[in-house]
This record gives structure tokens, C-alpha cells and sequence, in this order.
């Protein structure tokens, strides 16, 4: 739980608290039991008429040979599940207090984290989506152009959601946060609903076995 916590601080262009995954769990003589934390389709109970974006899409070139086209913008939002996913992993099999493992990751956000190698390439590969907002812009743009390798990548805002977290976990869900995500889909055309946040629910699954 707090590796997880920790990467949305370390590795600010792949992770984040609203994102989605999967994690297994292996207790000491219990079976073995995996969370699907995964992100879920937007768009639960919208309103009638509302008007929503286009996807935007972007190619980005990973190397030479290799280009993936991204899907980016308000419209491409998902249900974030990884918050959900880590406090349900935490309420069956969590032996430390929730907050004391998400405030490193607070304080490791606040004071900036740098990038470097296989990292630092995958910031460089999606440089363009990483200016597509001014919020965003703030973080990996700082001077204009793209904050150099090693450099901390300082995230003063997700430290303070972090923090909000770490006291209640559910504020993402049906909280003050919760309805400042709906407010910002809504006013750029995003599916996402409070009914979506509300809803959600990670899985639990038992994993196969592969001989």
C-alpha cells in the first residue's frame, strides 16, 4: 500500500490516485487472492442533454519503430479504482495505521521526486501530453520546457490530496473531492458522474494457477 502511494509521487507520469490496477495478495497460510482495482466505463446516470467532448488523441513515438496513439482529455476519463483497491487491501490484511503509509508519499510529492533512465525516457515520450493543460503544464513544464532528468518533479496540489487521503479515503468517492471531480468534468465535458465515483466497487478474484 505504501509502494502504490509512493509511485503516484515517484512515477507522476504513469500512476496517479485515479488510476486504475490490479494487486495480489499472498498471506501466510491463507490463500492467495487477487483486488481488481481496475477503472471502469464513465457516464452512470448523466443528465439528459448534457453535451460531452471528443476524445482527443495524440501519437506518441516511444522510439523509431514503436508509436502508440494515447487518448487524452476530459472525455477520456475513467472511474478511478487503485484508491479503492489499495484501502480494501488494507481493511483485510493491513497491519499499520492507513495514514502512516499514505504521508510519506505526501511529503515525497511536496518536496519532488526525480526521474531518470527508463523513467525519464517515458516523460521525454509523452512531453506533449504532459504541457495538454495548464495545471499539468505547472508540473512537467515548470520554465517552458520540459523539467530535466534528476530534476524533483515537485507536486505541491497532489501532495495535498494525498494528505486529504490519508484521513479519509473515501473523500475521492463520495466526498468533497468527489464533487470537485464532477464539477471539473462537467465544465469540460467529461462522462464522469458522482454516481460513477459513488458506485464503485474494486473486485475481489482468485487468481489461476499456472502449472
Amino acid at each position: 500500500v505504501a509502494a502504490g502511494a509512493m509511485s503516484w509521487a515517484a512515477e507522476p507520469g504513469l500512476t496517479g490516485p485515479c488510476g486504475g490496477g490490479f494487486l495480489m495478495v499472498r498471506p501466510v497460510g491463507r490463500a492467495t487472492r487477487l483486488v481488481d482495482a481496475f477503472t471502469s466505463i464513465a457516464g452512470r446516470d448523466l443528465p439528459p442533454g448534457r453535451r460531452l467532448a471528443e476524445v482527443e488523441r495524440v501519437l506518441v513515438p516511444f522510439d523509431e519503430k514503436t508509436t502508440q496513439e494515447f487518448h487524452i482529455g476530459a472525455a477520456a476519463c475513467a472511474v478511478p479504482g487503485v484508491l479503492a483497491g489499495l484501502h480494501a487491501v488494507h481493511r483485510r490484511f493491513g497491519s499499520m495505521p492507513w495514514h502512516e503509509l499514505l504521508l510519506p508519499a505526501a511529503e515525497a510529492a511536496a518536496r519532488g521526486v526525480g526521474s531518470s533512465g527508463g523513467q525519464y525516457a517515458v516523460l521525454v515520450a509523452i512531453r506533449e501530453i504532459l504541457r495538454h493543460t495548464p495545471e499539468v503544464s505547472a508540473v512537467f513544464w515548470p520554465r517552458g520546457e520540459l523539467v530535466g532528468e534528476g530534476a524533483p518533479i515537485r507536486q505541491p496540489h497532489l501532495a495535498a490530496t494525498i494528505e486529504r487521503l490519508a484521513e479519509r479515503p473515501e473523500d475521492l468517492y463520495t466526498g468533497e473531492l468527489a464533487r470537485a471531480i464532477v464539477a471539473h468534468q462537467h465544465e469540460t465535458g467529461g462522462p464522469l458522474t458522482a454516481a460513477d465515483l459513488a458506485a464503485y466497487r474494486p473486485a475481489w478474484r482468485r487468481p489461476l494457477l499456472v502449472p
